[in-house]
């Protein structure tokens, strides 16, 4: 059984080893570096939702890959949007993470963008 702060840190690892391992190939290395670019300096508050207790995070994506720290180190919040994620895919990336890291277009990348 994850706790939310385990299942967040194996989402964040599996987001950063697909894009390392995905770097270079079609389409990913475009749609990541378009993304990249435009999501430059976002700040996206992260809820788990299904978690007992309930966790909140914040990620934020630079020339290293997906950060995360716990929100309430996010002084004076201004974060830019909300990614409300269920703690049942959480779960899942973290069950079948090679899954994920190996077809980076399973991973849920909406956090990244304005829906």
């Amino acid at each position: 059984m994850f706790d939310h702060v385990d299942l967040i840190n194996t989402y964040v690892h599996v987001c950063n080893q697909a894009l390392l391992q995905n770097k270079d190939r079609f389409p990913f290395k475009q749609i990541l570096g378009a993304v990249r670019e435009a999501e430059k300096g976002c700040v996206v508050e992260v809820n788990v939702c299904g978690a007992s207790p309930s966790g909140s995070f914040v990620f934020s994506l630079d020339e290293r890959g997906v950060l995360a720290g716990p929100h309430g180190d996010c002084l004076d919040c201004d974060c830019d949007r909300t990614w409300n994620v269920s703690k049942a895919y959480l779960e899942e990336v973290a069950r079948h993470p090679q899954s994920f890291i190996q077809n980076p277009a399973k991973i849920n990348w909406e956090w990244m963008y304005d829906v």
